[in-house]
């Protein structure tokens, strides 16, 4: 035998059940940015430039109590390609760091892959 059930419509419930419906819609929408930025990165391509930053040293400030202290900072020199990738019918462009030996090995035109060949 089928019982009915009475669900009373309070204002409460309906407010539950909006909240609900907004935190299952705000959770699709990360869900899908999260995904669209996985799936849409270049994992490779022709790479179009090259950029080769030296080592270098920055100069930094930074509180101990009440005396400002200035120290120096040492930043690795830096490899990066940039690398272009035409899929379907778009075209997507990426900055990639990578190692001295690849920017050593790689030239402009050169297909790279990201992970190796």
């Amino acid at each position: 035998m089928i019982r009915k059930v009475k669900i009373k419509l309070t204002r409460e419930n309906i407010l539950l059940i909006i909240l609900l419906i907004v935190s299952i819609i705000v959770l699709l929408i990360g869900l899908s940015m999260a995904t669209s930025k996985t799936f849409n990165r270049v994992e490779g391509g022709i790479i179009v430039n090259k950029k080769y930053i030296p080592e270098r040293q920055e100069k930094k400030f930074k509180k101990d109590g009440m005396v400002i202290v200035e120290y120096t900072d040492l930043q690795a020199p830096e490899y990066i390609f940039t690398i272009k990738d035409e899929k379907k019918l778009s075209y997507s462009e990426e900055k990639i760091n990578v190692i001295q030996s690849e920017y050593l090995q790689y030239e402009i035109g050169d297909y790279y892959c990201k992970g190796g060949n």
